[in-house]
C-alpha cells in the first residue's frame, strides 16, 4: 500500500513555545531575497524573535526590493546582511558558512523549474531543477552538522508527493528534500521539509501561471494558499517535530469527485464503498463519435479556462492555442476519463488541433472500444527485430509496410499540409525555420531545448511532417513532400529572410527544400545540416546508422503503427536520394561524439559531400539538441552573425 497524508491532529500543533529558538546567532535563508524567502525573513524577525539573518540570493543585494526589505527588518532590531551567493557552487557556499560562523538556523526556499514531459527529459532540465534544491540541501546538512542548530526547515512542494504532470525532475528534487529532513531525524538533527501547496503571493517560480494553470489546479481540488495561511502552517510545522509535512490548502469536496483521486489523498476524502449500480455509473458515458469535435473543443476549453468551447479555433495548432506539455497531458487524460479510451501520451501533438483530435478519437469510438494490443502489430514486430539486433530487418520491414498507407498527390498537399508550430519568438532575423528527423519521437518535440534556447532572440518554428497519426496519409512521393514544405515555409515567413535547419534526415529533407525554395525565387538566407548522413547506398550497408532512427523510435517514442510505418514511407522516399548543389551558404554542425552505437566504427562522424562551412559541437548525433544543445545554440547563432 502506499503511503497516505492524514491530517496533523490538533493536540501536536505549534504553540509559541515549541517554536524553536533563533534569538541567539545567526538564521540563513536561502532565496532570501525572493518571493517567499522574503515573507520569511519578515516572519522570523517579527514573530520568531531573530535577531541575526542573513538574506541569500544569486543577486543578494542587487535583487529588486532587497534594500527596502533589509531596512524594514532592520527598523525592528534585526542585524541583516543580504549576501550574493552561488548555491550550485559547494566551494561558494562552505566559504560562505565559514564566514558567517556557527548558524542558529537555517531555511533553504531556493529553487528553480524546468518543465518537460518524461520522454522530453533531458540532463539540463534535470540539473535546472536539482543544482539550486537538492545539491544546496545536502551541502548545509553537511556544513552544519556541528552548528547548535534550532531550525533546519527545507522548502519542498507537494508536487514530490502527489506528481505533478511535466514536472517529474521538479519533483524529483523537492522528493530528495523530504528524504533528507526524515535522514537528519535519524541522526538526532533539527529537520523538517514542508511540501508546500500553491500561494496566492507571485514567486519567481510562479510568474509565468497564467490564469488557466491556476484554474487547473483549482479543478484538482488545490487551493492556493494566503500569505497569513502560509505563515501559521510554517509555525506549526517548524513547531510540530515532525520530519515531513505538506501545508496545503484542499478543497476535499473537489477532490471526491475526482476520477480517480489520487492515491496520497484517499485517507483524506471519503467516498461512498463502490457497488454494482455504482460501479455502472462511474463507466464513461457512451460518447457518439459524430460528437466526437463537440467533445474536443469543450475539453480544449476546459483545459485552457476558457467559459467557452465557441473559443476554441478547431483548425489551430494547440501549441497556438497556448498548450504546453502540462495542458496537453491534461487534455489527454480529461478525453480518456470521457471516453474511456486509451489514449497515447503524445496524441495531443500527433493530432495538433482540435479537428485533427477530434477526427482520432472518434475513429477509436466508432470502433466500439479501444484496441487492444496485438502481439504481432508493426510495433511490437519492429521493436522485437531492433532488440534482437537485426537493424536492417527491421528497417526493410518498416519500409516493405509503408506502401500500405494512405497517400495523397501533390494537387491535395494543401490539404495535408502541417501549419509550422512556433518554438520560440525574438526581434532577432533572419527567422528559423527547423525540419525534424522523421521519427515518431521527433515530430515536433525534437527542437524544444534549442527553442528554449533561441526564445526571446530569434524567431524560429518546427515544420511538422504529416502521417504520424492514425488514418493520417503521407505525401505520395518525395517531390510531393518537397512542394508541399516549400509552399509551408512561403506562408509562414511571408517576406521575412529566413534560414532552414534541419538534423539527421531531416537535414537532407531541408536542402531538398532549399532547391525548391531557390527554384521559386525565395531561396531561404543560409541552410544548417545538423549531424546529417546522407541515406546513399554507403549509408544503408552501415548498420549503426540504420539504427539511429531505429533507437530514437522505440526508446524514445513509444510509437504506435501509424507513426513508425509514416517513418517508413519518409525512409523510403529518400532512399538511394543524391544531394545535388544549391547556392544558399550551408553550415554543417558535425558531433564531435559517437553515441554507443557507433563507438569503434570506421567513419561514423557524419560527412555532406557538397560546399559547406563545418563546425564540431559537443555531443553525440542525439544530445546536440538535447542535454549539450548549448553549444549547438551558440555555433548556430554565431554562424547566423557572420551572415548579415
Amino acid at each position: 500500500t502506499l503511503p497516505r497524508l492524514t491530517r496533523l491532529s490538533a493536540d501536536t500543533r505549534a504553540s509559541t513555545d515549541k517554536r524553536p529558538d533563533l534569538s541567539t546567532g545567526p538564521v540563513l535563508v536561502t532565496g532570501g531575497t525572493g518571493g517567499l524567502g522574503s515573507l520569511i525573513a519578515r516572519h522570523l524577525v517579527t514573530e520568531h524573535g531573530a535577531r541575526d539573518l542573513v538574506l541569500v540570493s544569486r543577486q543578494g543585494p542587487d535583487a529588486d526590493g532587497a534594500t527596502e526589505l533589509t531596512n524594514e527588518l532592520q527598523q525592528h532590531g534585526a542585524r541583516v546582511r543580504t549576501l550574493s551567493c552561488d548555491l550550485t557552487d559547494r566551494a561558494a557556499l562552505t566559504t560562505l558558512i565559514d564566514d558567517i560562523g556557527p548558524l542558529t538556523g537555517v531555511v533553504h526556499t531556493a529553487g528553480a523549474l524546468a518543465d518537460a514531459t518524461v520522454e522530453h527529459l533531458d540532463a539540463e532540465a534535470l540539473a535546472t531543477t536539482f543544482a539550486p534544491k537538492a545539491n544546496p540541501a545536502w551541502w548545509l546538512h553537511e556544513l552544519t552538522q556541528d552548528h547548535p542548530l534550532t531550525l533546519f526547515a527545507l522548502f519542498s512542494s507537494i508536487a514530490g508527493i502527489l506528481g505533478s504532470p511535466g514536472q517529474a525532475n521538479y519533483a524529483a528534487a523537492n522528493t530528495f528534500l523530504d528524504a533528507l529532513a526524515t535522514h537528519r531525524h535519524g541522526l538526532g538533527l533539527p529537520g523538517t521539509s514542508l511540501a508546500w501547496g500553491s500561494w496566492e503571493r507571485t514567486t519567481g517560480m510562479t510568474r509565468h501561471l497564467t490564469q488557466a494553470d491556476h484554474d487547473r489546479m483549482t479543478r484538482n481540488g488545490l487551493r492556493p494558499l494566503s500569505n497569513a495561511e502560509g505563515l501559521a502552517l510554517f509555525d506549526a510545522a517548524v513547531g510540530s517535530g515532525a520530519a515531513v509535512l505538506a501545508p496545503v490548502k484542499l478543497d476535499v469536496g473537489t477532490l471526491s469527485r475526482l476520477e480517480p483521486v489520487p492515491e496520497a489523498l484517499r485517507g483524506l476524502v471519503r467516498r461512498p464503498r463502490p457497488t454494482a449500480r455504482h460501479a455502472a455509473s462511474a463507466a464513461p458515458p457512451a460518447v457518439d463519435p459524430g460528437s466526437a469535435l463537440e467533445l474536443v473543443r469543450e475539453q480544449v476549453a476546459e483545459a485552457l479556462g476558457h467559459g467557452d468551447a465557441d473559443a476554441v479555433d478547431p483548425e489551430r495548432d494547440f501549441r497556438e492555442l497556448g498548450f504546453d506539455s502540462l495542458t496537453a497531458v491534461e487534455l489527454r487524460n480529461r478525453l480518456m476519463s470521457a471516453t474511456g479510451l486509451r489514449l497515447s501520451a503524445t496524441v495531443v501533438f500527433d493530432h495538433p488541433t482540435a479537428t485533427a483530435l477530434a477526427d482520432h478519437v472518434g475513429a477509436q469510438l466508432a470502433a466500439g472500444r479501444s484496441p487492444e494490443p496485438s502481439a504481432y502489430t508493426v510495433a511490437t514486430l519492429y521493436e522485437r527485430l531492433y532488440r534482437d539486433g537485426r537493424i536492417e530487418a527491421a528497417t526493410q520491414m518498416l519500409v516493405g509496410a509503408s506502401w500500405s498507407v494512405p497517400t495523397f498527390s501533390d494537387r491535395d498537399s494543401a490539404e495535408h499540409a502541417m501549419r509550422p508550430v512556433t518554438l520560440a519568438t525574438g526581434p532577432r532575423r533572419p527567422r528559423v525555420v527547423c525540419v525534424p528527423a522523421v521519427t515518431p519521437a521527433a515530430t515536433p518535440h525534437e527542437y524544444d531545448a534549442l527553442g528554449r534556447r533561441l526564445d526571446g532572440v530569434l524567431d524560429s518554428a518546427v515544420l511538422p511532417y504529416p502521417g504520424f497519426g492514425t488514418g493520417q496519409a503521407v505525401p505520395e512521393d518525395r517531390r510531393t513532400l518537397v512542394g508541399m514544405h516549400a509552399r509551408s515555409v512561403l506562408d509562414h515567413v511571408g517576406d521575412e529572410p529566413y534560414v532552414l535547419v534541419g538534423r539527421s534526415l531531416g537535414g537532407t529533407v531541408a536542402h531538398a527544400v532549399t532547391g525548391e525554395l531557390e527554384r521559386l525565387g525565395r531561396g531561404p538566407r543560409g541552410l544548417v545540416l545538423i549531424d546529417t548522413y546522407p541515406l546513399d547506398g554507403a549509408s544503408r550497408a552501415r548498420e549503426w546508422l540504420l539504427g539511429l532512427p531505429a533507437r530514437a523510435a522505440v526508446e524514445e517514442g513509444a510509437p504506435d503503427d501509424a507513426a513508425l510505418l509514416a517513418m517508413g514511407a519518409y525512409l523510403r522516399m529518400f532512399a538511394d536520394w543524391t544531394p545535388y548543389a544549391v547556392t544558399t551558404p550551408t553550415l554543417f554542425l558535425r558531433a564531435g561524439r559517437p553515441t554507443p552505437e557507433m563507438a569503434g566504427e570506421d567513419g561514423w562522424q557524419a560527412t555532406w559531400p557538397l560546399p559547406h562551412d563545418l563546425i564540431e559541437v559537443a555531443g553525440d548525433h542525439f544530445t546536440v539538441l538535447t542535454d549539450e544543445v548549448a553549444d549547438t545554440a551558440e555555433a548556430l547563432l554565431g554562424w547566423l552573425e557572420k551572415l548579415d
